[in-house]
């Protein structure tokens, strides 16, 4: 449950990206699963939401084809912030990660609310470098949670044979 905070801490840190939020690809029903994320400026975790990907069907789209997307002109990134204290406006930067089986699991997002910094190619290339060892983590997450998923259920039907075997020598 930390990892995506700690994933959004170290983004920012390394981009030095006033806000970052890792994010999932759009589901079956459209939603963006917005994680926790991280304010480098004020040095706090940013609650995470779901927001309907029509609310940002464009940031949506290219998660989905797995493809950047940064936009210098500042806007209206309100949606991506749980508390409703008005219009936030930020330029935006964007890139999906991928597995190494080239399939998108999500992305990472910068936001500059404050200072409406200027994202350049140089920033794209960093951040998908880091972007790739994002992808390793995520995966291996993943792949404990299923080996622990497989634990818990050969564990379970090991005790049930275990109440059946002792319920027939009774």
């Amino acid at each position: 449950e930390k990892i995506p905070a700690a994933i959004s801490r170290a983004v920012s840190n390394i981009l030095y990206a006033e806000i970052s939020f890792l994010i999932s690809i759009p589901d079956d029903d459209g939603n963006i699963t917005i994680f926790e994320g991280f304010n480098l400026a004020l040095e706090e975790t940013v609650p995470g939401k779901i927001i309907p990907s029509n609310k940002k069907q464009l940031i949506s789209e290219k998660l989905k084809i797995s493809q950047p997307y940064w936009n210098n002109d500042p806007e209206d990134v309100s949606v991506f912030f749980s508390n409703n204290s008005g219009k936030v406006k930020s330029t935006v930067l964007m890139c999906p990660v991928i597995t190494t089986q080239r399939e998108p699991i999500g992305g990472i997002m910068l936001l500059s609310p404050f200072s409406h910094r200027v994202w350049y190619n140089q920033d794209l290339i960093q951040l998908t470098a880091v972007v790739d060892t994002i992808a390793h983590i995520l995966q291996r997450v993943d792949y404990i949670a299923t080996l622990e998923e497989k634990l818990s259920k050969s564990t379970t039907e090991k005790l049930l044979k275990i109440n059946q075997e002792i319920s027939i020598e009774k």
